[in-house]
């Protein structure tokens, strides 16, 4: 529901987010639907399993370590949450 609702596949390369912000959002959106969550490990596993555009890997932004992330995929509202 929350992918559904919250998030868009773009299969563009460029749309990457960091898994931890979208856990994040995830996380406020049970809370605010109070839905029960899985954890942040079996939410990757379902998003490489049932979004086949969205690739998984690690995102590096000059200054920082890599970490985490998924490109092809951006929230719908636009907004960084």
């Amino acid at each position: 529901k929350f992918f559904d609702e919250c998030v868009e596949m773009t299969g563009n390369q460029r749309d990457q987010m960091y898994a931890y912000k979208l856990y994040r959002a995830y996380l406020h959106y049970c809370d605010d639907n109070q839905l029960e969550c899985v954890s942040q490990k079996k939410m990757v596993v379902w998003i490489k399993q049932n979004m086949p555009d969205c690739i998984h890997k690690r995102i590096h932004e000059t200054g920082e370590n890599p970490k985490s992330g998924f490109s092809g995929i951006r929230f719908k509202d636009n907004d960084d949450v």
